[in-house]
């Protein structure tokens, strides 16, 4: 069982006007944190619906769409880090890391890996200059620096899923 999500809580580069951060805020959060599992299970709920709107025909990722996946690193840790963009190949997902990982070793922004849908644990598409989903980075919000969160919240839609959906 996994004790650790390490998650990154960027949307940096996910809209065109969205400003280059040069390190993303990282907070630790146990796995029994309760506001945090609601939060993973609110995306995983969405997620097909997500991917409906974030996959083209050839089920690769629209511009500006994104999944948060889950690394195990070991029996007690895990990474969590966004990857786009991503393409549904088969049976698993394949995508390119958006963020420096922490404790995945010898791996780096803009490295691939290959993940399976119940590695997501949250999702983002930017659309009319707002991001939805971030269910998990809108838990983080007040534990962030005051900086950093007037940075996000600037860029979070007021509800995760759009109301078209």
């Amino acid at each position: 069982m996994m004790r650790l999500f390490l998650l990154a809580a960027t949307v940096a580069g996910l809209t065109a006007t969205a400003p280059a951060r040069a390190a993303d805020p990282v907070v630790d959060f146990a796995t029994s944190d309760a506001e945090m599992q609601a939060a993973v299970a609110r995306a995983t709920d969405s997620l097909d619906l997500f991917l409906r709107h974030a996959l083209d025909a050839q089920s690769r990722s629209v511009p500006d769409a994104g999944v948060k996946v889950i690394v195990p690193i070991d029996d007690t840790l895990a990474e969590v880090i966004w990857v786009a963009p991503f393409a549904r190949t088969g049976q698993s997902f394949f995508g390119y890391l958006q963020n420096e990982p922490e404790h995945m070793e010898g791996y780096q922004v803009g490295d691939s890996i290959r993940f399976g849908q119940d590695q997501i644990a949250d999702w983002y598409l930017s659309r009319d200059g707002k991001v939805f989903g971030n269910f998990t980075t809108r838990v983080m919000l007040p534990h962030l620096s005051e900086e950093d969160r007037a940075w996000l919240s600037e860029m979070l839609s007021d509800q995760p899923i759009p109301s078209d959906w």
